[in-house]
Formats: C-alpha cells, structure tokens, sequence
C-alpha cells in the first residue's frame, strides 16, 4: 500500500504564515510612503531652486522683484501666474497685503510664474499645492513703478536699491531672527494655508477638527496666516523656518528667503546705495571736477565710474 505523506498547514503554521505576509506587506508599504514622501520633498526643492534664480534674473534685469500673483486663479485664466500691470507702487494681484502702520507694506500672494517666465508647473510644489510668494513692497519697485524711488518722502515706499531696512521677519527656531526682502515657501504635506490647484478663495487647512496638533502649531499657523479653523488672520509678516516639534505641535513648511544683500550679490552685482549714487555722480560730471577730482583726465574718471556702475544695483 502506497502511504500518503502529503499533510495540510496546521491552524498555528497558517497563523504564522499569515502574520510574516503581513508584515512584510506592511514593511512594503511603509517603504513605498516614505520613498513617496522623499520624492515630493525633492521636487519641491528642486522648484524652490528653479524659483531662487528666476528671482535672481528678474532682479538683474528689473532692478527689483515681481509683485506677487494671484492664487485664486485658475490656470486657464489669462493672467494665471502674472504680476499683472504695474501703474504705481501697489501690487496689483496681491491676496493679502499687511501694513504695520509704518507705510510699509507687505504683500502676499503665489509665485508670479508666467512672469519669471517659467512653466505653469512651478506654480505647484510637489503635494500639488501653490507655493506662497511674499514681498516687501520696496523690494518690488523701481524708478518706473515708483516716481519717488530714490528719494522717498515721509512714508512713501522707495525700492530695492534704496532700501535701508526690510520688513519680514524671519524666525529661527533657536529665537534668532533676520529681516527679508522675499520668502518663498511650501506648506509642505499638510498643506495648510496653501492655494490649491484648481484655483480658489478657499485655502486649505490642515488642521480639521480631531487633529492632535490642532492647538499648538503656532508656527504653521504663523507661515499660513490661517488659524486652526481655516480663517485668514491679520498676523505680523512673521516667517518660522522650523519649529521645535513635540507632541503635540507639527511643522513640514519649506521655506526659502532672500535679503537685500543676498538678492543683490545672486543677482551678479556687487554694490547698491551710496557706492552706486557715487558712481552715478561719476559719470555725471565729465568736467574733471567734484567726485573726479585727482583723476589723470576725463577718460580715467568716466572709466572708473563705467566699471562701478556695471557692478552697481541701479
């Protein structure tokens, strides 16, 4: 008689099985989130890049930075992604606009991509959602957007070359701070503050009721000028770079910002304000007088005044 040594798994042997398959399932697919989430961070970064040096270029180009856009827009809409006409020193597409009561205003809005001239997708970081653009009205104008650029009065804005200080304050998590003259940001993967894709009044909020960080994120809600409800508030231009998480606060914001200093210097050139002024007292006045005085001659004195002005931040 032929024996038959074929045997079923037992109940214990299948259990057993079953849980190894799940958690190998479950390694996979922790894996496959976090390979997920590490590209949508890449991406991001990789625009914030692509942003930075646009922002550089238009600078050199400008001698100022874009006016924000307008996040409300679909992107079928004709002025998706512009500035819009420039008449005076206001931006005219701004969402938001904050002024401390000093004349100076910041304004807020989404990266002006059509205007940098780069593809509609920058618009998006890469959870989908519109980076926030934000600048400082100063730094947004030059002697053809502002009549009163390099003089100023009383509180009339000025511009990028004579700015003497600049208004949004960014916040280190340590208490340090500095000033800047433009932030570009993602809300990261929660997303809160941010316009969406398709274009709306309605931003998102990231903190529906249940969260457990709904009550203490006060750096997320700082950056998005939301509180925990969605609502916009009327906060300070205060900008956090990082946050010292615990648990019960959250913070996956990417954040980019630039100072005068390092907009000029990104930007190719080496001087503003009064070495630039200099310059260009240099070059008017041919007469070997003043500001040329103790020069070899004419020529010298127009020479020297054209190579600081090449490097100068008109």
């Amino acid at each position: 008689m032929v024996k038959n040594n074929i045997r079923a798994f037992s109940l214990i042997e299948l259990s057993v099985s079953l849980v190894i398959i799940g958690m190998i399932a479950s390694s996979a697919l922790s894996v496959a989130i976090t390979s997920d989430s590490y590209a949508k961070i890449t991406e991001t970064r990789a625009k914030l890049d692509a942003i930075d040096n646009a922002l550089s270029g238009f600078v050199a180009l400008n001698f100022r930075l874009p006016c924000p856009a307008d996040g409300e827009l679909a992107q079928t809409n004709a002025d998706f992604g512009s500035e819009g006409t420039r008449s005076d020193s206001t931006c005219p597409q701004k969402n938001y606009e904050y002024d401390p009561g000093s004349g100076v205003a910041i304004y807020y809005g989404v990266v002006p991509v059509t205007t940098l001239q780069l593809p509609d997708d920058f618009m998006f970081d890469g959870w989908g959602r519109r980076f926030k653009y934000m600048v400082d009205r100063d730094a947004a104008n030059n002697t053809s957007t502002n009549a009163d650029c390099l003089t100023g009065s009383g509180n009339t804005s000025i511009c990028l070359k004579g700015m003497t200080s600049e208004e949004i304050n960014i916040n280190y998590v340590n208490g340090d701070t500095i000033d800047a003259s433009v932030v570009v940001l993602s809300h990261g993967e929660n997303g809160h503050g941010a316009y969406n894709k398709a274009g709306s009044s309605t931003r998102i909020n990231g903190f529906p009721t249940g969260n457990p960080y709904r009550d203490n994120s006060i750096a997320e809600f700082a950056n998005a000028m939301l509180d925990k409800d969605g609502a916009a508030t009327a906060a300070a231009p205060d900008i956090y770079v990082k946050e010292a998480l615990t648990a019960t606060n959250y913070f996956d914001d990417i954040v980019r910002y630039k100072t005068k200093g390092q907009l000029v210097k990104d930007s190719g050139y080496l001087f503003f304000d009064a070495d630039c002024k200099t310059a260009q007292d240099y070059i008017n006045d041919p007469s070997g007088t003043g500001y040329c005085l103790g020069a070899a001659d004419e020529d010298t004195c127009e020479q020297l005044a054209t190579e600081i002005n090449s490097r100068c931040l008109q």
